[in-house]
């Protein structure tokens, strides 16, 4: 018995991928088509590159400022949180890690602000690469300016 197995990658413009896999058993038109829907995360993914194997870095096009949580305001508390972040080939960010923090609030805010980040991707031998870069977010109180004095 002949088979044939064929498989489509679809792209759903919504920042995920579908991949459909159908398998046809056999010659006979009445045999069995069995199809079935993996998500892309559960295919096996390549490493994201170095930074020295890349061509062009990735480069930042969308950026949103973090909100200061509460919590850290009432405490007076700044810092410097870094993220490790993974981008994928359609400069979209796919993983994100605390590399350094300084309290889970910040670390949250800051993660929540670079998921709607945006990359131009980063590029080797002309081709769009997965890339991991670390990012800092500074979190600073603003002071009050002094004000004059009147008389």
């Amino acid at each position: 018995m002949n088979s044939f197995r064929s498989t489509i990658l679809l792209f759903a413009g919504f920042g995920f991928v579908t991949l459909c896999h159908a398998q046809m058993y056999g010659t006979d038109p009445h045999d069995s088509l069995t199809a079935g829907f993996i998500a892309a995360d559960q295919e096996p993914k390549k490493a994201p590159l170095p930074i020295q194997e890349l061509d062009e870095a990735p480069v930042l096009i969308k950026r949103t400022l973090p909100a200061y949580p509460e919590s850290a305001l009432k405490d007076s508390l700044e810092g410097t949180v870094y993220l490790r972040v993974t981008i994928d080939q359609g400069g979209g960010v796919e993983e994100i890690a605390v590399e350094k923090g300084v309290r889970k609030d910040l670390e949250e805010a800051a993660m929540a602000c670079l998921k709607q980040w945006k990359f131009k991707p980063a590029r080797a031998k002309g081709a769009a690469v997965r890339a991991t870069v670390v990012v800092p977010f500074r979190f600073k109180l603003m002071k009050e300016p002094a004000r004059p004095k009147t008389k």
